[in-house]
């Protein structure tokens, strides 16, 4: 890197000469390939930089300045100054009075600047440059002169305005031909963007920009503007002035800015913001699904809808606090239109058909809280206010949001979801799924099984004939909670049961089963609080603590698997083959005729297989295998799992010869494979596990087995209970 400073007089410095009295630092440099400093003084003096990135500066007097190579800085100073930044990006002030630019196709992108009112000052093209081949354009308040690869920049030409203080005065080009460059031209403010997604902005005039394909980011300006996407996903934003957005295909962002300013997103699903001013937002068909963002007190603004879409044919409606205007499939949405309730605070203030008739948006119309599904299945919400929401045909989702809102699913596997309110659900027709959340809410199934959940506060479930079977599902402490009966169900026709924590309600061939009723206990923490009856008569029927006839189950003639609950049961199988299966209490199972299988529980249990060959298992705890049917060959009955400390039952009306006691005597009890004198009436293989009864001990009747009892315990009479 050197240093040249002139002498005063008309100076040399070039990397070919530089003339006597000028000082070079280091002695005897030349500009060279290096970043030079030249500094010419007074005189009318010649610089050349040479390669690298040179800082040029002419001084006073009329001065002669060339950057060369890479990118260099030109300042002419005081006088009528000639300037040519050559290769690269060079930044080149003339200074006072009027200089001369000099362009040509090896120029790079240039900025020039120049003072207001400093001269008339020019740019000169060498090479084939004409008008048919430059392109002139203003962004902001800079003038953009584009030449094949090249790109000039006057910064702040039009500062002021168009007119006397424009920065550079004329451009010629090689053919002479003079253009002013003090006025603007119409040309100058319209550009069309590259099919590769362009970044332009506009100027301080009102400019027409187009993006042309591609995704293009376009910005305005300070006056009114007039932007276009055209076809891919632009970003389009007006600024100042009264701005035309046009989002042409895809999906586009537009924001208005400033002022009023007209916004059109197109096809595809667009986004408009229009800021400040009294803004028009325009829709038609084929525009997609379009959002509104408006600011509170964003002016007054309007949505006008195109040619093509009667007023018969737009739907309105609210989901959650937005306002839906559709079209068939497409629809404009304007976010949180009602967020602060109705009136003033709206976003946007009213709708305008394409007949010129307008609706005010600032008030909820009762048509607009009404939404109906078709045959297929829909999904969709309601709104911050009392909203009816009809499925129709098909498996629908139906959310309430808040309000007090009335769901009804129709046909089909519906959803609904009330939200915050006292809501109404109705699920219709086939196996739907309701859920109150917050509010006293009314959940009717209808037919088909259905899944209904409350939610928090007092809810109530109705049913009826051809309810078919459904689910209740309730948190303890959800409020007071009711099951309600309509007119046709009297309290005599309903059984209830307890399965495990569950409780059951069956009237006809109906079932409502209410998951986990008891699962904390009863009381406070039951999930339902009561049952009631539209039969004209007052009865209730208390459920937060299980009936002892809710505990005791009968099956019929038939085999069936009936299921204990947490609670003390009695399950009574009576005919067929039945599987009986004991909860967490203390429960007395009773297979009656067939062959069952009877399963205990963790609690001490009594298992009394009754006629038939049974298969009895106490599982957990301490239990009691019950005899009390008179010993045959087709009722041997085995227990699976007999330990230490269980009792076997022998009634003795049926083991006759056997005194009662709590513990049989060891004189009625012979452990061997048969009785050896007359008192000897249970007979215990434990070679074979088999359990014999003697009717007359060691005399002529013979032996009956009535029991297999597997394990390693060998028995003895301290295993006996007789009654």
């Amino acid at each position: 890197m050197a240093t040249f400073t002139g002498t005063g007089a008309a100076d040399t410095i070039t990397p070919t000469s530089v003339s006597g009295g000028v000082a070079a630092n280091p002695a005897g440099a030349r500009p060279g390939e290096d970043s030079d400093y030249l500094y010419g003084n007074a005189g009318n003096d010649t610089l050349d930089g040479g390669g690298g990135a040179d800082y040029l500066d002419g001084g006073a007097d009329n001065d002669k300045l060339s950057g060369g190579g890479e990118n260099d800085s030109l300042y002419g100073q005081s006088g009528e100054d000639d300037l040519n930044g050559g290769a690269g990006e060079d930044y080149l002030a003339g200074g006072t009075e009027s200089d001369i630019y000099r362009f040509d196709a090896n120029s790079g992108s240039d900025t020039v600047f120049e003072a207001a009112n400093a001269g008339n000052d020019r740019l000169i093209f060498s090479g084939n440059f004409t008008a048919s081949n430059v392109r002139l354009y203003v962004e902001g308040d800079d003038l953009k002169i584009v030449y094949g690869d090249n790109e000039i920049t006057i910064q702040d030409q039009f500062l002021s305005g168009a007119g006397a203080n424009a920065r550079v005065e004329d451009l010629r080009y090689t053919n002479n031909t003079v253009l002013d460059l003090t006025t603007v031209q119409s040309a100058w403010l319209t550009r069309t963007g590259t099919t590769r997604g362009d970044s332009m902005s506009g100027s301080i005039f009102s400019d027409t920009l187009s993006g042309g394909a591609g995704r293009d980011s376009i910005y305005g300006g300070a006056a009114a503007d007039r932007l276009r996407g055209d076809s891919g996903n632009d970003y389009l934003q007006g600024d100042a002035g009264d701005d035309t957005l046009e989002g042409g295909a895809e999906n586009d962002q537009l924001y208005g800015g400033a002022d009023d300013d007209r916004l059109t997103g197109g096809s595809g699903d667009d986004y408009l913001v229009g800021g400040a001013g009294d803004e028009i937002y325009y829709f038609g068909p084929g525009f997609g699904r379009d959002e509104i963002a408006e600011g509170l007190n964003g002016g007054t603004d309007l949505i006008r809808l195109n040619t093509g879409i009667a007023k018969a044919d737009v739907d309105i409606w609210i989901d959650g606090d937005d306002l839906y205007l559709g079209y068939g499939s497409d629809y404009i949405r304007v976010s949180d239109q009602f967020a602060s309730g109705v009136g003033a605070d709206a976003r946007v203030e009213t709708l305008q058909h394409s007949d010129g008739s307008r609706v005010s948006l600032k008030s909820v119309q009762s048509s607009w809280l009404v939404r109906d599904g078709g045959d297929g299945g829909d999904n969709f919400g309601g709104s911050i206010f009392n909203d009816t929401l009809n499925g129709g045909g098909g498996n629908d989702t139906l959310s309430g949001s808040t309000g007090n809102d009335q769901l009804n699913g129709g046909t089909g596997s519906d959803a609904l979801y009330g939200g915050v309110g006292a809501d109404q659900l109705n699920g219709g027709d086939e196996d739907d799924s309701l859920y109150g959340d917050a509010g006293a809410d009314l959940l009717t199934g209808g037919s088909g099984d259905d899944y209904l959940v409350g939610g928090a506060d007092n809810d109530t479930y109705s049913f009826s004939e051809g309810s078919g079977y459904d689910t209740v599902a309730e948190s303890p402490g959800g409020g007071t909670d009711t099951i309600r009966f309509t007119p046709e169900i009297s309290s005599s026709d309903l059984s209830f049961r307890v399965i495990g924590d569950d409780l059951v309600i069956s009237f006809g061939d109906e079932q409502i089963t209410v998951q986990d009723q008891y699962a904390n206990g009863t009381g406070a923490q039951a999930r339902v609080e009561r049952v009631t009856f539209q039969d004209g008569s007052s009865s209730t029927i208390s459920l937060t603590t299980p009936a002892a006839a809710w505990l005791k189950v009968n099956g019929t003639a038939s085999g069936e698997t009936i299921v204990g609950s947490i609670f003390n049961d009695t399950l009574n199988g009576l005919g067929g083959a039945d599987n009986l299966q004991s909860g967490l209490g203390s429960d007395s199972l009773n297979g009656g005729a067939g062959s069952d299988y009877l399963y205990g529980g963790g609690d001490g249990d009594t298992l009394n297989g009754g006629a038939g060959s049974d298969q009895l298992y106490g599982e957990g705890g301490t239990d009691t295998f019950r005899f009390d049917v008179a010993p045959g060959a087709a009722g041997v009955d085995y227990i699976g799992d007999f330990t230490a400390g269980e009792k076997i039952s022998l009634e003795n009306a049926v083991f006759t010869g056997i005194t009662a006691a709590a513990t049989m005597s060891a004189a009625f009890f012979r452990l061997g494979s048969e009785a050896a004198d007359s008192n000897d009436r249970i007979i215990f293989d434990s070679s074979t596990r088999q359990l014999f009864y003697d009717p007359d001990g060691d005399g002529a009747q013979a032996q009956i087995q009535f029991a297999t009892v597997a394990g390693s315990v060998v028995l003895s009479n301290t295993d006996f209970i007789v009654t």
